[in-house]
């Protein structure tokens, strides 16, 4: 086993260079981000819009504040969070992959000692009869996505990932017409999200995606300097323009002449109030956006 579970470690990665992007915003960026995030902490627990306790919501929203503004001031709300939220044998794929990751950033305190094999039993009872996971719960075939979430969070249990070399044969299942990945078998073309995260699976595997995946991504930028998610979108978004350039990344491709545009586009998605919005149509910011806005930037500095 490579590094205990794998090749390259997604959150450990993307971390990495979401702090790369929150050096580059403005002092009044900076500091309106962060503003944005902190309203999300009320009674000492991280929430969602809605004022209830969000795994998901709480690492993402803990992950960009540990990049911009340390973690030291929000670990033990994160602490408080985790510790409220509830029995993971009831959780979907991404919740556990979110309650592992943020247990992944937390330095003060350890989980409890029989919560890493808790998550990896429920892992196991979630994968799909064709070796792989799907984010559908119940569903009789594997996605790209419940995929990456299970190793993502294998990864960050630090546990091997089980019979790993099954997922290829259930990976190539969901290779679009067009030569890229989709999240449903047969399909006439590819969606960044599922390419991305089919390129970091192989990656991770040791397994050299397709040389032609580079020049599908990079058709996939839009008039607007970001990347589409899907032909069919009428204008790109944030996640997807952070996963074209992390596939590029991947796939050590240069893409040094599309920093002016995408910087561009993604300096208009940052809002005064703070945060990135996920598109834009969308009027108001969200922690994911945020999350995947920064990485983007990040990207682009490397």
């Amino acid at each position: 086993m490579r590094n205990d579970s794998s090749a390259i470690h997604f959150r450990k990665e993307l971390q990495a260079v979401i702090a790369s992007g929150a050096s580059l915003l403005n002092p009044e960026q900076r500091q309106s981000t962060i503003d944005y995030l902190k309203s999300s902490i009320k009674g000492s627990c991280f929430v969602n819009a809605l004022g209830h306790i969000d795994i998901i919501n709480a690492f993402y929203t803990f992950a960009c504040l540990k990049a911009l503004d340390g973690a030291e001031k929000y670990e033990s709300t994160l602490i408080n969070t985790l510790k409220k939220c509830e029995d993971p044998g009831h959780m979907d794929i991404q919740t556990l992959e979110a309650l592992a990751a943020s247990w992944s950033l937390v330095t003060q305190e350890a989980p409890d000692k029989f919560l890493p094999s808790e998550i990896a039993d429920r892992l196991e009872a979630l994968r799909c009869m064709d070796g792989a996971w799907s984010h559908i719960t119940r569903s009789r075939h594997c996605s790209v996505y419940g995929t990456y979430l299970a190793f993502s969070a294998f990864q960050c249990l630090e546990k091997p990932i089980p019979d790993e070399a099954k997922v290829i044969k259930s990976l190539n299942a969901l290779k679009s017409k067009d030569g890229a990945f989709s999240h449903e078998m047969d399909s006439e073309h590819g969606s960044i999200p599922s390419t991305y995260f089919s390129i970091a699976l192989l990656k991770s595997m040791e397994e050299e995606p397709a040389h032609q995946l580079a020049h599908w991504v990079l058709g996939q930028q839009s008039d607007d300097g970001g990347f589409l998610a899907a032909r069919i979108m009428p204008f790109a978004d944030t996640s997807s323009t952070a996963y074209g350039l992390h596939a590029l990344k991947l796939m050590n491709k240069n893409f040094d002449h599309l920093n002016t545009s995408i910087s561009e586009y993604l300096n208009d998605l940052i809002l005064n109030t703070g945060g990135f919005s996920a598109h834009c149509r969308a009027p108001e910011a969200d922690v994911v956006s945020t999350y995947y806005g920064l990485a983007a930037l990040g990207f682009l500095d490397n």
